[in-house]
């Protein structure tokens, strides 16, 4: 199920010896995390900047808190900045956070949905979502497990 190919390769701190453990490639699952992350973090600065240049007219809706959405934007876009940083260098600490902040995303997906949203922008199939939601985290909780991501992440411990 996860993809295993190399990309390009990352030397490592130099304290280890050896030819193997200067350069280890990234695998080619890590750069697909990599490349979702920045797609989050884009996502996010996008909705931080439409929540500024709209204020007044979310104000005006009372269904939404302009505050919050610009909070939420600036919370989740700087967890996304520090992952794909992580993931980019390929830090020991990356891939706990990726799945910490998976959960954590995934929570606060269901809660601003029972709390925060109104009824009719919920949706209408709350099974597929779960159903999706549960194979994006057998993809992520998939890609850590794997023998090449333990190697690159483990390589500067």
């Amino acid at each position: 199920m996860v993809l295993e190919e190399n990309s390009s390769p990352q030397p490592t701190s130099g304290a280890e010896t050896g030819p193997e453990s200067q350069m280890i490639r990234r695998p080619f699952s890590v750069t697909l995390l990599i490349i979702l992350g920045l797609s989050i973090v884009g996502f996010n600065l996008v909705r931080l900047i439409q929540t500024l240049s709209q204020w007044t007219f979310l104000l005006t809706l009372r269904s939404y808190i302009p505050a919050y959405l610009a909070l939420s934007a600036i919370v989740w876009g700087s967890v996304g900045l520090t992952v794909v940083w992580g993931l980019w260098k390929g830090k020991p600490w990356a891939p706990n956070a990726v799945r910490i902040a998976s959960v954590l995303f995934l929570a606060y997906y269901w809660l601003d949905a029972l709390l925060v949203t109104d009824q009719a922008g919920r949706g209408s199939n709350p099974a597929f979502i779960i159903c999706l939601q549960i194979i994006f985290l057998g993809f992520i909780f998939g890609i850590f497990a794997s023998p090449a991501t333990k190697k690159y992440f483990r390589r500067n411990q």
